[in-house]
């Protein structure tokens, strides 16, 4: 039995969350975007037309199955998961390996969470160097890892902590196992208090309120990737990711039922209620196939039961009054925007 499990394509004894580096495909877009932001040549209004690919260094780089979001900015290349804009943010703005990896770093990927658990492993941020002394590099590197291909990977548990910076307003926390312990009697024995890597946010409010707009538009949008799973009790902001792994054929003899490896793996990463977040959710399902599908219904129904065990209904439970609507998804983000661009 125990050479069944140490053989097994499932790997029961390796820690999913923290030992296992995976492709974080379009979850990673959120630093790409980032990364863009911080250009001050950069205009996240600018459009792009999407035709479903784009031909660079003699090649097409591809939308998933070749599909065309038409006329697109930063905010719609969010929402609709649009590869060719993000692939012309590496050729057209010098989207550069150095000025993705300086973002990504800062958010906590490419080194340990400091979890301090089952011989956690790093993730992989490729520069220009790596990609060099690897013998990797090509003309194609940069429009890859901006789509989170590539050589570009993360554990499940930093893209949680990449997303939970997005919904605390920009502060990489280090993660911890316990709240808080206490005895059968009630008597408080320890309590554990967040851990931020830095003093300050490490993401300009500005560009943060960008980001959390186009994944607020992710879930509410009824052109976002994830609006088939969207609550109604509760505004999520989140991102859909379908990381492209799967095999083009397997042997007869190989199929596992169950565990179909010509699929790609899955991810949604999310937070809730998305103005006033207290829960960040990721899943990824390996060859689970596309994200929106297999892993967006995971995180919605771990939000939901989460905040409706605490008799929580999201945001659109804060006092009003009389004859007063409830606020319109990321109507919260947006009068915050407008009030710190009339701040500038």
């Amino acid at each position: 039995q125990y050479e069944d499990w140490l053989n097994s394509p499932f790997k029961p004894f390796v820690d999913k969350t923290v030992q296992e580096n995976y492709f974080p495909g379009s979850t990673y877009k959120v630093v790409s975007a980032l990364a863009a932001l911080e250009d001050p040549n950069f205009d996240p209004r600018e459009t792009i037309e999407c035709e479903g690919y784009v031909e660079y260094g003699g090649r097409p780089f591809t939308e998933a199955s070749h599909h065309r979001h038409g006329t697109v900015d930063l905010e719609q290349a969010i929402v609709q998961s649009c590869n060719v804009y993000f692939y012309h943010l590496a050729i057209d703005k010098d989207l550069t390996l150095a000025r993705m990896e300086e973002v990504a770093r800062r958010l906590g990927l490419g080194e340990r969470t400091g979890l301090g658990i089952n011989a956690e492993v790093p993730g992989v941020i490729p520069t220009e160097a790596s990609e060099a002394r690897q013998g990797t590099f090509q003309r194609g590197v940069r429009l890859n890892s901006a789509i989170g291909q590539g050589n570009v990977k993360a554990t499940v548990l930093q893209i949680a902590v990449l997303y939970a910076a997005l919904a605390n307003g920009g502060y990489v926390v280090t993660p911890s196992l316990v709240d808080k312990v206490v005895t059968s009697d009630g008597k408080l024995v320890l309590e554990t208090s967040p851990k931020l890597k830095s003093r300050d946010p490490v993401i300009a409010p500005f560009d943060r309120e960008r980001i959390h707009r186009g994944l607020i538009g992710v879930v509410n949008s009824d052109v976002g990737t994830a609006y088939s799973e969207r609550l109604e009790t509760v505004t999520v902001a989140g991102k859909t990711g379908t990381a492209e792994v799967g095999l083009e054929r397997v042997d007869e003899e190989e199929i596992i039922e169950g565990w179909d490896v010509t699929k790609d793996h899955a991810w949604f990463a999310g937070y809730a209620p998305a103005d006033n977040p207290e829960i960040v959710v990721v899943a990824l399902v390996a060859h689970g196939g596309v994200g929106a599908d297999a892993a967006a219904p995971i995180v919605m129904r771990v939000i939901d039961h989460y905040l409706g065990s605490k008799g929580a209904k999201g945001d659109d439970e804060r006092p009003r009054a009389p004859g007063v609507p409830p606020p319109l998804p990321g109507e919260e983000a947006r009068r915050r925007q407008t009030e710190i661009e009339e701040g500038l």
